[in-house]
């Protein structure tokens, strides 16, 4: 089936099954706590996400609190089994 790309679909446990899955890459743990910042993105934040059969392998979330000013990334991760795939 392939990746498909979504906006806004994830679930609070989607993202934080994703963070866990990244954390041995980024080490995203020692920042911030996973359960905590997984609620918060999905409270607060726009999400561009990657799925493969219904797995998040791909997030990119950012705010924005003023469209006058422009966005923030908070996120970007990818599941290291789908880092450069050059697609």
């Amino acid at each position: 089936m392939g990746i498909i790309y979504k906006i806004n679909k994830s679930s609070s446990s989607d993202i934080n099954r994703h963070l866990e899955k990244v954390d041995p890459i980024s080490n995203i743990s020692r920042r911030v706590d996973i359960s905590l910042y997984s609620k918060k993105i999905r409270e607060n934040a726009i999400t561009f996400e990657a799925w493969d059969n219904n797995i998040l392998v791909g997030l990119i979330a950012c705010y924005v609190n003023n469209q006058d000013t422009g966005a923030f990334i908070t996120y970007v991760g990818v599941v290291k089994e789908y880092q450069q795939q050059g697609n």
